[in-house]
């Protein structure tokens, strides 16, 4: 079998499609499972807003790019789950980012230091934790899960289409 450029982008497609749909069911249970356990009171004991360069993909999807300056926000937090005293920096699974710094600003501002928070954390091991859930937030899973379903159609699709012609 030869491989035109459209199996090949098909192939991507769908092994990416594949990817989407896979880390989204994998965040939405990893919330659920940390949502549903045990919580406990914590404190932020760290909230800003921190930049670094980014090597992001050029256009057109060519390895190669350029980098970027993004900001993220950064939150530490302290709690204790049976007389262990844990440090956390999630406040959701996923971490995000942005070229605009007062962006990164407005959500760390969301956690000042100080603040009195509820803290999920997995029964089975203290030290994973977070502070909210992003999937369940429900828009989010389902624009990811029909984005990573258009990506296997298309995949499907081209591949299809590449071995006919």
């Amino acid at each position: 079998m030869e491989w035109d450029e459209k199996s090949i982008r098909g192939l991507f497609a769908l092994g990416y499609g594949v990817y989407v749909i896979g880390r989204s069911i994998y965040q939405y249970l990893t919330d659920r499972r940390l949502l549903r356990g045990p919580s406990v009171a914590g404190k932020i004991v760290y909230s800003g807003a921190e930049g670094k360069w980014d090597k992001s993909s050029g256009s057109g999807g060519e390895i190669g790019g350029n980098y970027h300056y993004m900001y993220s926000p950064v939150f530490e937090y302290r709690y204790e789950v049976s007389g262990g005293v844990y440090t956390g920096d999630r406040v959701t699974l996923g971490k995000s980012s942005c070229s605009v710094k007062s962006w990164a600003e407005k959500q760390a501002a969301k956690y000042p230091v100080g603040a009195e928070v509820e803290v999920f954390y997995d029964e089975s091991d203290p030290s994973v934790s977070m502070l909210e859930s992003a999937a369940m937030k429900g828009v989010w899973l389902v624009l990811l899960l029909l984005v990573g379903l258009g990506l296997v159609g298309l995949g499907v699709y081209l591949l299809s289409a590449g071995n006919t012609a």
